[in-house]
């Protein structure tokens, strides 16, 4: 199953190519990654990622150990790096199977449903 990236976007940036911080060695956002299997974003699903650099990291962890699940670690940000990686990963996750595709995402980012007992989406 051919997987889709509709759309990627922060809380305050809705299109990645957008994004244009200040100091592009000191990023912390999460974002949002809208996947489908098929041309129109109806049907896409979001997931998301942290993505951080260590210097934005290192002003956010005072005791310096925190949990980093689901993060993306940038030197700097960089559009044409993160689209890229994006890109490679996302298609790595292929499979037969939406529910395949769905799993090897989660490997990589946060799904919206996550933690959703009963949700639709998680047949």
């Amino acid at each position: 199953m051919r997987l889709t990236i509709h759309a990627v976007y922060t809380a305050n940036v809705r299109n990645l190519r957008l994004l244009c911080p200040d100091d592009p060695s000191v990023v912390d956002d999460l974002l949002c990654v809208d996947v489908g299997t098929g041309s129109s974003k109806k049907g896409s699903v979001t997931f998301t990622i942290r993505m951080a650099t260590p210097k934005a990291l290192a002003q956010q962890a005072p005791e310096h150990v925190f949990y980093a699940g689901h993060i993306l670690l940038l030197d700097q940000f960089s559009y044409e790096e993160v689209w890229g990686w994006l890109v490679t990963t996302v298609k790595s996750c292929e499979a037969e199977s939406w529910r395949e595709c769905r799993e090897n995402l989660r490997r990589y980012f946060r799904w919206e449903y996550e933690g959703v007992d009963g949700h639709p989406a998680h047949s």
